[in-house]
């Protein structure tokens, strides 16, 4: 995915009003619109007006709010629409479907036998290997997140012993790494 330049970036447009779109929420940090090639009526996208090409970029306050957000408008779909759910994602990155330079966060209205295929095909993974993938995930998310993890046995829930604190550089490689740039 390339990295466009904030004033050629379609959905900046879109945020500022720019482009035309069917707005549905405003504030000053987000705009809310109607998808033009929606997965159901009322599929929502939700465009920060700041431009961000994938989560890692956001600050942590931008984050919180789309997420009350989200949980909002969700809200107003299932009673507005008289739906049954709504499913709520990000594709962040190249790998995980990520087609836009601009982070978007879907609301998609659903009900049953809506033709809407988001169902995950879980894989069974033996007790080993998800041993390792705890054993290696466990103290990445501690540097990360700056806490020292202890694991009093491999099927326990990590306890973090510390408050967190992101690593800006850590955080920029990760960024350039999902929108495809490593």
């Amino acid at each position: 995915m390339d990295e466009e330049e904030p004033q050629q970036c379609v959905f900046c447009h879109i945020a500022s009003g720019k482009i035309p779109a069917k707005k549905v929420y405003e504030d000053d940090q987000v705009t809310a619109v109607l998808d033009i090639n929606p997965a159901t009526p009322g599929h929502l996208l939700v465009i920060p007006k700041e431009h961000v090409s994938v989560m890692p970029q956001m600050s942590e306050d931008l984050v919180a709010h789309i997420g009350m957000l989200s949980k909002q408008l969700s809200h107003a779909l299932i009673r507005a629409l008289k739906v049954e759910g709504t499913s709520i994602f990000v594709a962040n990155g190249v790998a995980a479907g990520q087609r836009a330079p601009h982070f978007l966060l879907h609301i998609i209205p659903r009900s049953p036998n809506d033709g809407v295929a988001l169902q995950l095909s879980p894989a069974k993974i033996d007790e080993k290997s998800m041993n390792d993938v705890v054993s290696k995930l466990v103290p990445a998310i501690g540097k990360q997140l700056g806490v020292e993890i202890k694991l009093a046995k491999p099927e326990q829930r990590p306890v973090p012993k510390a408050e967190p604190k992101a690593e800006k550089g850590k955080l920029d490689e990760l960024t350039e790494f999902l929108a495809g740039g490593k």
